[in-house]
């Protein structure tokens, strides 16, 4: 399902340049996280996997456990955020892949496979602007909470009415952009609700996102629980509204 639409970030080079990701093309991996010294390990490992040589991006946000330590030893590059939320660890990782032609973000609770990877990256070949890995179509039982999912397409419902639009998941947590998309739409989004103004961002740019359907891990997705707390109807209601105005 292909869609057009809109999104952007920001950049500050840091660490090793990234490994490229066919002819002439560069891809780089923004890991944000915070306390997840029991997974994080794996998902560097997954991905270094995955996208041999590519440049794989730690960002700590304030971890209080040893998850910058694990990533370090799995063989990421790791930033330090100090400032709390999932926003400010996504712009620090931004700007410090801005060389890399492909910008792939995900979370670091091990909710996503990494072998998804490479349909994402394709689909910025073929000429998106983002791609997106939707959990909405295909997920493991009980991975995905009721609740969740009602709350999701509810508001994604909102969305179809107001821009017409035919999504599936405004908040999936992975992602994959084109760098002119990153440089094209400033964040400002400080916590969670990242995922939802990078969606609205591309309805507005009309930038090209292509959906794609992956896997969503249950053992990753237990992590999650405190995180999807966080991702209530209302608070999502909350974000809408203020993007709407800004537009």
């Amino acid at each position: 399902m292909t869609t057009s639409q809109t999104i952007q970030p920001v950049a500050d080079p840091v660490a090793p340049r990234p490994s490229f990701w066919g002819p002439g093309q560069s891809v780089a991996v923004v890991i944000p996280c915070r306390n997840e010294e029991r997974s994080i390990g794996k998902v560097v490992e997954d991905f270094r996997r995955a996208l041999p040589g590519a440049l794989i991006v730690v960002v700590d946000n304030a971890s209080t456990d040893a998850t910058a330590l694990r990533a370090s030893e799995a063989g990421a590059t790791v930033l330090h955020e100090s400032r709390r939320g999932k926003g400010f660890a996504v712009v620090r990782g931004f700007r410090a892949t801005r060389d890399a032609d492909f910008v792939v973000l995900v979370d670091g609770d091990d909710t996503y496979p990494a072998e998804s990877v490479h349909a994402l990256l394709d689909g910025l070949r073929a000429g998106a602007d983002m791609t997106i890995g939707t959990r909405l179509t295909s997920w493991e039982d009980g991975a995905y909470r009721p609740g969740h999912t009602f709350g999701n397409r509810l508001f994604i419902a909102l969305v179809r009415v107001l821009f017409g639009v035919q999504t599936r998941d405004l908040f999936s947590g992975y992602r994959a952009f084109t760098q002119r998309f990153l440089m094209l739409s400033p964040l400002i989004a400080q916590g969670f609700e990242l995922e939802a103004e990078l969606s609205m961002q591309a309805l507005a740019g009309s930038f090209v996102v292509t959906i794609l359907s992956v896997g969503f891990a249950l053992l990753g997705a237990i992590s999650m629980i405190g995180g999807l707390l966080l991702s209530s109807l209302g608070r999502r209601s909350q974000q809408l509204a203020a993007l709407i105005l800004r537009q």
